[in-house]
């Protein structure tokens, strides 16, 4: 507000209406100073020069033309003009209609420069923004790179320890089952001593004095009653290796050794009661009751006192009044 009372003071003083807005008022300013500049113009180099020269100035009007004349050379050097593009008009008007124009060009260019250094300001700084926006993304890809190679790297060496590891221990496993058949086969009065697993768990058979009896030959060579107790021997060995902890699961039987001869047969059923149950509940399943009570006579009393027998024929007998049979050996 100041600033604008100084102003409008100066105004005043020069001359200017006081009602009129302070932007009309600047501009009314500027009119004025030109048709002065124009006035003085007129009155010191128009007039003179249609008066004629005064005596002593010729010379001095002759260096003057000269200086302009070089002027005029350098600017058409600096502008890549030819000397034609700077060919005196004819008359004073058609100069200052001339300079007028000019003087518009080169208003319009310098504004159209002015737009042109904005706009690469504008562009200048969107191009840091982005810049900005590509490095802050390239270092976190580099870092996301990074740590997904570190985690690739962690994924490699724990495949390479989870290989190690399944497979020192699924051979383990396949010594462990190999131990225990071989604990197994120790307590059966038969002519072989271990059964070796292959990768895939198929079974061949290490007969006494260390001969190899392949799948193929076991399935040729022997009888029902020796591959069936191979088979039993297989699934206990797993059992037994696998462990027992202290709520063993029963091991349900459904006529094991049903075509086995009677000497296998009670060697098998002497092992399950001397060794397998201590570690877990044994339940044979049969419909052939008279081999089991024949089984009775050839068991040590120890091992019979381990035994019950229920009959599921005789439960039913009992309903219609039937006496149940002793319950000494319950093989179910």
């Amino acid at each position: 507000r100041a600033l604008e009372k100084e102003l409008r003071r100066a105004l005043e003083r020069v001359g200017t209406p006081r009602v009129l807005p302070l932007h009309e008022a600047l501009l009314m300013v500027e009119s004025g100073r030109r048709r002065s500049a124009r006035r003085r113009e007129i009155l010191e180099v128009e007039l003179p020069a249609r008066a004629g020269t005064i005596e002593g100035e010729s010379e001095e009007l002759a260096n003057r033309i000269a200086k302009l004349g070089e002027e005029i050379s350098r600017a058409l050097g600096q502008l890549a003009a030819s000397p034609e593009d700077a060919a005196p008009l004819a008359t004073a008007e058609e100069a200052r209609r001339a300079a007028d124009s000019a003087r518009l060009g080169v208003e319009q260019v310098e504004a159209e420069f002015r737009s042109a250094e904005r706009s690469l300001a504008a562009r200048v700084t969107e191009g840091g923004e982005r810049a900005r926006e590509v490095e802050e993304a390239l270092f976190e890809g580099e870092e996301s790179l990074r740590r997904a190679i570190l985690f690739r790297d962690a994924l490699d060496v724990a495949r390479e320890a989870l290989g190690a590891a399944a497979s020192s221990a699924y051979s383990d496993f396949r010594r462990g089952l190999t131990q225990a058949s071989r604990t197994i086969l120790s307590h059966w009065d038969v002519p072989y001593e271990a059964l070796e697993f292959a990768d895939d768990l198929s079974v061949s058979v290490v007969a006494r004095g260390g001969r190899i009896t392949s799948a193929s030959e076991i399935a040729v060579g022997l009888s029902t009653g020796a591959r069936e107790q191979l088979h039993l021997t297989a699934r206990l060995a797993a059992i037994h290796y696998l462990g027992t902890g202290d709520r063993a699961i029963p091991l349900l039987l459904d006529d094991p050794l049903v075509s086995a001869d009677d000497d296998r047969f009670v060697s098998v059923m002497r092992f399950l009661a001397r060794d397998v149950l201590s570690e877990r509940p044994v339940l044979v399943i049969s419909c052939h009751a008279w081999r089991h009570e024949k089984l009775l006579d050839r068991l040590e009393p120890e091992v019979r006192e381990r035994l019950s027998w229920v009959s599921l024929g005789a439960s039913r007998g009992a309903k219609r009044g039937e006496v149940d049979p002793p319950a000494q050996l319950r093989l179910v």
